[in-house]
């Protein structure tokens, strides 16, 4: 039986060298055209990203100078309470302990309504993004590969 595999494999090898042969730079045109296509890609998303990047450095630098107030408030107070607590000896710590979590919730609840206001804002540009990169795999997709 091992007879007969070897000599199938050598009346094969031929045809499947052959086919290999033919088979290769087939492989390498469809793999040159495909990173050809997705380096168009890349190009025509490369400004929508770029957009995309800058409105949101402004929307979270505009919400850093709005809560900017509120986090230095915090700061303060809870620098005011470490020191009396450090007078004081450690007594009340529970109670400090509670009103820090009391203020961190404050500044969370005035902090909504910005983040809504940045996340509102913030998804129109993800939709054009999204519509933008789908638009140009779909051009890609229909653009003849000049084979």
């Amino acid at each position: 039986m091992n007879k007969d595999l070897e000599l199938l494999k050598e009346k094969v090898k031929p045809y499947l060298d052959d086919v290999r042969q033919k088979m290769e730079p087939l492989g390498q045109e469809l793999h040159a055209g495909a990173q050809e296509r997705l380096q168009q890609l890349r190009e025509r998303l490369a400004p929508l990203g770029e957009q995309v990047r800058d409105r949101a450095r402004t929307h979270v630098e505009m919400l850093r100078q709005v809560l900017e107030p509120y986090s230095d408030k915090v700061r303060q107070r809870l620098a005011e309470r470490l020191q009396a607590l450090r007078d004081r000896g450690g007594v009340g710590l529970s109670e400090l302990r509670d009103k820090a979590g009391a203020r961190l919730r404050e500044l969370r609840e005035q902090a909504q309504p910005v983040l809504e206001d940045l996340r509102s804002g913030l998804l129109p540009l993800w939709e054009s993004l999204k519509v933008g990169f789908l638009l140009g795999i779909d051009q890609l997709s229909e653009e003849p590969t000049g084979q």
